[in-house]
C-alpha cells in the first residue's frame, strides 16, 4: 500500500554523459539540470516501486525544481523522494538533490491535474518560448526531431528566469498516418 512517508534516495556520479554540454541544455561541464531531475525522477519511481502490483509502474506528469548549485565531474549526487499525498492512483513527492550535504535543487513531482491548476491559479507563470534550434532527420518512413528552445517562467514565487530545454520526439509514418512514438513505444496518432 502506498502512504505519506515513503522514500528512496538514488544516487549517480556526475560523469561527461551526464553534462549540460553533452545533453544539449547548457554550455558547461556541470550536471545537467534535465539529468537532476531524470534522478529525483527516479527516486520517487523507486520509492513506491514495491508497493506497486506486478508489471505497474509510475508516470510522472509534472516535475517542477530549483537547481541552485552546479556540480562538477566527479561529484556524487543523490537524489530524495518523498510521497506526502495520495489521492487514489495520484501521488505527490517532495524531491531533492544533494552533492554532500550541499541542496542542489528541490521542488515537486506532481500529477497533470495538479500542473495545470497551478498554471491556471498563477502558480507557475510562462512568459514566452524562444525556438533556438529545430531539426528533423528523416530515415524513409521515420523521423526525428530534436529541438532547443529558451523558456522565459516565474515558478513558485523564485522569481522570474530563463531555461534552456531540449525536447527529442521520434516520429513513424504507417499507412500514410503519422505518429508519435512515445516513451512507452506506443502509438500517438498526430492530427
Amino acid at each position: 500500500m502506498i502512504e505519506i512517508g515513503l522514500k528512496h534516495t538514488s544516487e549517480l556520479t556526475v560523469t561527461d554523459a551526464v553534462t549540460a554540454i553533452k545533453v544539449g541544455s547548457g554550455d558547461m561541464p556541470v550536471l545537467a539540470t534535465p539529468m537532476m531531475m531524470a534522478l529525483m525522477e527516479n527516486a520517487a519511481m523507486l520509492a513506491v516501486k514495491d508497493e506497486l502490483p506486478e508489471s505497474c509502474t509510475t508516470v510522472g506528469g509534472h516535475i517542477e525544481s530549483s537547481h541552485l548549485k552546479p556540480s562538477k565531474i566527479g561529484d556524487a549526487v543523490r537524489a530524495e523522494a518523498e510521497v506526502t499525498k495520495v489521492d487514489g492512483k495520484k501521488i505527490e513527492f517532495k524531491v531533492s538533490a544533494y552533492s554532500g550535504e550541499t541542496l542542489l535543487g528541490e521542488g515537486t513531482h506532481l500529477p497533470k491535474k495538479d500542473y495545470l491548476r497551478e498554471i491556471k491559479n498563477g502558480t507557475l507563470n510562462y512568459y514566452s518560448v524562444e525556438d533556438d534550434e529545430i531539426s528533423i532527420t528523416v530515415n524513409g518512413d521515420k523521423a526525428e526531431m530534436t529541438g532547443r528552445s529558451r523558456v522565459n517562467a516565474a515558478v513558485y514565487g523564485g522569481g522570474r528566469h530563463t531555461w534552456k530545454l531540449q525536447i527529442k520526439s521520434k516520429l513513424i509514418k504507417k499507412m500514410g498516418v503519422g505518429y508519435l512514438l512515445s516513451k512507452e513505444h506506443q502509438l500517438i496518432k498526430i492530427r
